[in-house]
């Protein structure tokens, strides 16, 4: 159901952004200590050797495999080096990962309209979602109606349960089947519907967790990719289908974003826990407090389970305290969707930041994540999280998002075309070696490498496109269109729609009661009551403006 409308008290509403901030915080809480005083310690390099590897291009990758022995390679980079080579020579031999046959999250229903079809975008293909009004379940269609290829999203949900297309009124049962030709001579409709071209291509879906996940290949009803979907289970959270964990583990608001850079960057960006204090400066830590990451790796990388590794900060002597507890952080790549980061308390409590992107088009990457909390084995929030666990109206989570989403976009939309310029892109086939381009000489960037020597050797240079997808987009130099906020969520989010319109409502009464006031009124109580009244309005429009667009630029991020 949609929110109710929100209040007009500045006081609660400036408490929740504080609430949400400390919440955003807090799913950080795989970076590094915020507070240490130490410094990440790096081998000294002259000029001189610091050697290119190619024309052009900075010094090769630490984690590259090279057979000689750069001035800059620690010994413990040696040792990281020599664990991607034993992954790399497995990944070679092994089955290759094939994104067609996966399960992507796509939507959360609760934020959908249930009555308008909503276009996505999955693989380069464009998709349609819609919610049938007799079982009240959602389906999946190829965009485009089979007649002549009008969009679908661009359709009608009827009384019946079916799917019209509003060009020339063909109607779709939840299989894709044509129901009504309306225009069909009579005796024909029923046999012309029948035949397969008559049909919507479909693709196989369901709920989980609040989601909706969408098969990454066509498939109706009972044909052999429909039963191959149906074999295979999406990468959800396991710890909310855990039934030891009943009344103690809990899902916070769902969050989708589509961002302006591909999904492999938003994989490296996310499996890359020393960025954190850095990009989110103020939010999360402080950019001048930087220090050593290194890792444990937890799980071996393989084509269809990805890797897990502990991640450890700081000193010898921190790193050994942490190992001496067991109460290190972890991160996890689960293929294709989905990147998880635990931190676990004494108790057994636990912190989850779920982290979900799918593929839509080449230069997007569509996100999903969760924050979950985790009570102790005596039922208790475990000690400094109970203030995180403070629900929240839900448009604010999802606005405010953009406070923590906005810092490293810039980032990464350029990022990926600067690399696309020098010869790296992420599709099936594509050349360029990710690492012989960038300059990775520390330990921090293990995860990064890992992710991008999975991509290269179990994928085949990346995702495989659908024909006749969209080439990816230029480079965008006006970073404030970057910051678009309306149409990469609030257009389709029917929670922040309603508040969008309340806040409005709201925005137009307090300057009808200021004029109001003012004319009515002489002397103080015309000017404090209206000034206040206005004034009120005025800061309505502040948060109404974070519906439609949020700028950021770190050079004033003090």
């Amino acid at each position: 159901e949609a929110e109710p409308a929100p209040s007009l008290a500045m006081p609660r509403i400036t408490q929740w952004l504080a609430v949400l901030c400390a919440c955003i915080a807090a799913a950080s809480a795989f970076s590094p200590s915020l507070n240490s005083p130490l410094k990440p310690q790096f081998s000294s390099c002259r000029k001189s050797q610091c050697v290119p590897s190619s024309p052009g291009y900075p010094g090769r990758s630490l984690f590259a495999r090279s057979t000689s022995k750069s001035p800059l390679r620690m010994s413990t980079m040696e040792n990281v080096d020599g664990v991607v080579d034993e992954e790399v020579e497995r990944m070679k031999k092994s089955s290759k990962f094939d994104f067609t046959k996966q399960w992507y999250p796509l939507a959360v229903p609760a934020f959908l309209d249930h009555k308008k079809p909503q276009a996505v975008q999955l693989l380069g293909r464009d998709l349609v979602i819609w919610r049938d009004t007799v079982e009240g379940k959602w389906h999946v269609f190829d965009d485009a109606c089979p007649h002549r290829l009008a969009p679908l999203s661009e359709g009608r949900v009827e009384e019946d349960g079916t799917l019209l297309c509003a060009y020339h009124a063909w109607r779709f049962d939840t299989s894709g089947k044509c129901t009504s030709m309306p225009h069909a001579m009579a005796g024909t409709e029923q046999q012309l519907t029948s035949t397969p071209p008559s049909c919507a291509i479909s693709y196989p879906s369901q709920e989980r967790q609040g989601l909706l996940w969408v098969w990454g290949s066509p498939g109706a009803p009972g044909s052999d990719a429909a039963l191959e979907a149906a074999l295979k289970e999406p990468s959800v959270i396991p710890e909310l289908d855990d039934p030891a964990l009943e009344g103690r583990v809990r899902a916070y608001h769902w969050n989708i974003r589509d961002m302006p850079y591909g999904w492999d960057y938003f994989n490296e960006n996310v499996l890359d826990p020393a960025h954190v204090a850095v990009s989110h400066h103020g939010l999360v830590g402080s950019r001048y407090d930087g220090q050593p990451v290194s890792y444990d790796q937890s799980r071996a990388l393989t084509a269809e389970g990805g890797f897990a590794l502990k991640i450890k900060f700081g000193s010898e002597e921190k790193i050994a305290e942490q190992q001496k507890t067991g109460l290190m952080p972890e991160m996890e790549f689960v293929p294709p969707a989905r990147v998880t980061q635990r931190n676990t308390f004494k108790g057994g409590g636990q912190m989850i930041l779920a982290l979900y992107s799918a593929p839509t088009r080449p230069g997007w990457v569509r996100h999903i994540g969760c924050n979950i909390i985790i009570k102790g084995e005596d039922g208790k929030v475990p000690d400094g999280l109970a203030f995180f666990s403070i629900s929240m109206p839900m448009w604010l989570s999802h606005i405010t998002a953009s406070l923590f989403l906005h810092m490293d976009m810039v980032f990464l939309h350029h990022q990926e075309k600067i690399l696309a310029a020098r010869g790296y892109k992420n599709e099936k086939g594509g050349k360029g070696d990710y690492n012989e381009i960038v300059h990775t000489p520390t330990e921090q960037d293990l995860g990064v490498t890992m992710f991008r020597k999975w991509l290269q050797y179990s994928c085949e240079g990346g995702v495989p496109w659908a024909p006749g997808s969209e080439e990816m987009p230029p480079r965008e130099r006006n970073n404030d269109q970057l910051f678009d906020v309306y149409h990469t969520h609030t257009k389709n989010c029917k929670v922040c729609q309603t508040a969008l319109k309340n806040f409005k409502r709201a925005r137009f009464t307090l300057f009808a009661a200021a004029f109001a006031v003012a004319a009515f009124f002489k002397g103080v109580t015309a000017l404090v009551g209206g000034g206040l009244l206005a004034l009120s309005g005025l800061l309505l429009g502040k948060i109404i403006n974070m519906f439609y667009h949020y700028p950021f630029q770190h050079a004033y991020n003090d």
